[in-house]
């Protein structure tokens, strides 16, 4: 953005429509994509409630003012489960995504021995981390067995992959067990976003 003298205003100061366009087009609201990309500009999206800073050719996202995000997902070990989730929502602010939630299982076909992922349909935003990256933290209710816990990881799929503290394994792999229906996951993320838009 180029340099502009301040401007203080005092008794008598006239505003220029020089200085109020310059203005104008540096705060700007847009109700759709078509963010002010001049170098230094904000413009506020409100189609998807972002402040976002235009570099001079695209814009970055500065911060979302709005309601959470949402995001689905399934879960897989070997066969794909329907899920009921709760609260899992996400938040963007440049380019790192925090979010969370909690994953129900519903019908599903599956075997022991195969690891139990999350496919989050690329999750809300697709990750920059390279895959086995760890991005969070799970609790694994295993229905009227146990608890487990341990690192969340990040597949070059895009899957969500759950390692047990302690153990050396991918849930459902060791410990090996199949995923059956109430069964829940709760997870907590964090994780930086591949680009800045």
């Amino acid at each position: 953005m180029a340099a502009r003298s301040t401007f203080t205003r005092t008794s008598g100061s006239v505003i220029t429509s020089a200085w109020a366009n310059s203005l104008r087009d540096h705060i700007v609201p847009y109700s759709g994509a078509a963010d002010g990309t001049t170098d230094g500009m904000l413009s506020v999206n409100t189609a998807d409630d972002t402040l976002r800073i235009g570099n001079g050719t695209t814009t970055v996202i500065g911060a979302n003012y709005g309601a959470w995000n949402t995001w689905t997902a399934d879960v897989r070990q070997n066969g794909i489960a329907s899920c009921t989730e709760t609260e899992c929502e996400w938040r963007r602010v440049g380019r790192d995504i925090v979010g969370g939630g909690s994953l129900t299982v519903g019908t599903i076909t599956s075997a022991a021995g195969f690891a139990i992922e999350i496919d989050t349909f690329g999750l809300p935003v697709v990750s920059g981390a390279r895959g086995g990256h760890l991005i969070g933290t799970f609790l694994y209710h295993d229905v009227g067995t146990t608890y487990y816990q341990g690192a969340l990881l990040m597949n070059s799929s895009g899957t969500l992959s759950m390692r047990v503290n302690n153990v050396g394994g991918f849930v459902g792999v060791n410990p090996s067990f199949a995923v059956a229906v109430n069964d829940e996951i709760q997870v907590s993320f964090s994780y930086r976003a591949a680009s800045t838009t």
